[in-house]
C-alpha cells in the first residue's frame, strides 16, 4: 500500500474514532491547504486548526463513509 493512503486511512480511521482537534491536526503540514465550501481555503496549520474548529462541536455528528468506519 502506498505511503499516501496509508496515511489517508489513518486520518479517517482517527476521526472515525472521534480523534482530538489536535491528534487530527498531526495530519497536516506547515504549508497545508485546507478546502472550505464556504470561505476561502485555510492556508497553514494556524488556519487549518480554525477551519476545523469550527466542526469539534459536530464531529460526533459526522461520519466518513469510508471503509474504516461504515456505519454497516
Amino acid at each position: 500500500m502506498s505511503d499516501a493512503i496509508d496515511l489517508i486511512q489513518r486520518f479517517c480511521a482517527d476521526w472515525c474514532n472521534r480523534a482530538s482537534l489536535a491528534e487530527l491536526l498531526d495530519y497536516f503540514t506547515a504549508d497545508a491547504v485546507c478546502p472550505n465550501l464556504t470561505t476561502d481555503h485555510a492556508v497553514g496549520k494556524q488556519a487549518t486548526h480554525a477551519t476545523l474548529a469550527q466542526f469539534t462541536p459536530t464531529l460526533p455528528l459526522i461520519t466518513l463513509l469510508t471503509p474504516t468506519c461504515a456505519p454497516y
